[in-house]
């Protein structure tokens, strides 16, 4: 069985990891530890309650919440083990593009087109208090790992901006894009903000004072998504150009480029940093192995794939889509009863 993870075939490589799962030998465990789980995913539960496309999703650092927001203000709140939903809330905004989840999980953040941040309790579904200071639609939000800081991106004012949420109050206001600021994302290390943009850039800043540290000349188009590896040293990226490109992080030097004709809108690292997961117009999931170029696809969205999310275990990978579902995605042994 272990030889055969190595087979040419896929079905025959599936086969022989799920019977491997079922062994307990140190061995097989740490045989299977290094194999690309990834690999073997299967859609195995649809969320269908959204009336229209899911453009942002966000997983709680307990793996036990799901968020999405929709392109008609609603944000539902769902239990990802059981596959109902807890709450729904209704945003002021009318298009929901950037969610993410406080780390004690106890507030959801959602940029809206009303220049404006909000933060609702995940518990009541109470808005808690509203974050206004960029001038036209938030892009894209983040939060930081210790839970103090929170990121946004603004499409109109063409900012980044840093926010205390202790105090409530923006520290720093970054400028430097030339047109809309899409994507944002926070190092795991807490040591650098990065940001993509229409303007075809990728830049990198330092994430204490807000001083510009890089510009990276990625595309010659939009830059819909970025995301930073669990080791904080590689920036993914991808764009209308159909290709997906890494990055190190310190010196803006290109590492590699995967040439996607799906055409990646969004992107996101393995929490090993082995593997790079892409959303992609043509409805598609790909899943990247780094180590060997293996491409694996992900199909049952009907639509173009907006966001990819991988839950903290590594374990499920949840996907939202303009075909107005949410989807999640992992070995068959997850599957709920």
């Amino acid at each position: 069985m272990i030889q055969a993870l190595q087979d040419q075939s896929e079905q025959v490589k599936k086969a022989a990891f799920e019977l491997l799962l079922e062994r307990a030998e140190p061995r097989v465990k740490k045989i299977l530890q290094n194999h690309n789980l990834y690999l073997f995913f299967e859609c195995f539960f649809t969320f269908k309650q959204h009336s229209i496309g899911v453009d942002a999703i966000a997983i709680s650092s307990d793996g036990k919440i799901i968020v999405s927001g929709d392109a008609n203000h609603i944000i539902n709140v769902w239990n990802l083990d059981t596959g109902e939903i807890k709450l729904t809330l209704q945003s002021r905004g009318s298009w929901i593009e950037s969610i993410c989840i406080s780390l004690d999980c106890q507030t959801i953040f959602n940029g809206t087109n009303l220049h404006s941040i909000e933060a609702w309790d995940l518990n009541t579904g109470q808005l808690k208090y509203t974050l206004k200071g960029h001038s036209g639609q938030v892009k894209s939000v983040a939060i930081s790992s210790d839970g103090q800081t929170l990121v946004s991106a603004g499409c109109n004012d063409k900012t980044v901006k840093i926010w205390n949420l202790n105090t409530k109050e923006s520290q720093h206001t970054l400028e430097g894009h030339t047109d809309c600021v899409c994507s944002i994302a926070i190092s795991p290390d807490q040591q650098t903000i990065v940001s993509s943009s229409h303007d075809g850039t990728i830049k990198v800043w330092d994430f204490v004072t807000g001083d510009l540290k890089l510009t990276i000349e990625a595309h010659s188009c939009n830059v819909f998504s970025i995301a930073i590896s669990p080791d904080s040293q590689r920036i993914v990226s991808c764009s209308w150009e159909q290709v997906i490109k890494i990055w190190d992080l310190n010196t803006g030097e290109l590492k590699r480029t995967l040439i996607d004709s799906s055409g990646a809108y969004s992107v996101v690292f393995s929490h090993d940093g082995q593997s790079i997961v892409s959303g992609c117009y043509d409805s598609t999931i790909k899943v990247w192995d780094l180590n060997t170029g293996f491409k694996k696809t992900l199909k049952g969205h009907s639509g173009c794939v907006f966001c990819v999310a991988i839950s903290p275990d590594g374990q499920r990978l949840v996907s939202s889509s303009q075909d107005t579902t949410v989807k999640v995605w992992g070995l068959p042994e997850l599957q709920y009863n």
